[in-house]
């Protein structure tokens, strides 16, 4: 399986960013635009354990599941379904979704979040660990890292310029 991690930090409370990235319903508006994500289902599980911060009616909890509509490829207006639950959760800790019906062949994604201090100012340190096979065999494996891994890498390092947009605004 092919797999890559990205990190980004903001200079805001743990509890807050959690609380956003527990609502299904934030990442269309984190995704690049081009690509087109719109929320199609939410089977939401409340989290097991209440937090201040969250609203535990928007807020998705183990078990919870969503289909998501998008565009593949940003440039063919060809859309496809993504049917994912999420197997993990602890709060302002950790959270992963997996792939149930979709384009992939495999796909795990870890979101982790750690209260984490730099240069005198709090903040948070958002984590994402992918993992994931499109199929296909060699070919696939090629496809894999010549294609798809440079593609994710740039959508990730979208979605963190509009995950600081969408939280500090």
């Amino acid at each position: 399986m092919a797999s890559f991690e990205v990190e980004q930090w903001l200079p805001l409370a743990l509890s807050k960013v959690f609380a956003f990235f527990s609502y299904p319903e934030n990442l269309p508006r984190i995704m690049p635009p081009e690509v087109h994500v719109r929320l199609i289902k939410a089977a939401l599980i409340p989290p097991s354990i209440s937090l201040p911060i969250l609203d535990l009616d928007k807020a998705a909890g183990a078990g919870s599941e969503f289909v998501f509509s998008f565009r593949p490829l940003p440039f063919i207006p060809v859309t496809t379904r993504w049917h994912a639950r999420i197997e993990e959760y602890e709060p302002e800790r950790y959270f992963r979704d997996i792939q149930l019906r979709g384009p992939m062949k495999r796909w795990s994604h870890r979101h982790e979040f750690q209260a984490e201090r730099r240069e005198g100012v709090d903040g948070t340190l958002i984590g994402d660990r992918v993992e994931f096979e499109i199929g296909y065999g060699w070919a696939g494996r090629i496809l894999e890292q010549y294609l798809v891994l440079p593609a994710m890498r740039q959508s990730f390092e979208r979605r963190q310029e509009l995950v600081r947009e969408a939280l500090q605004s």
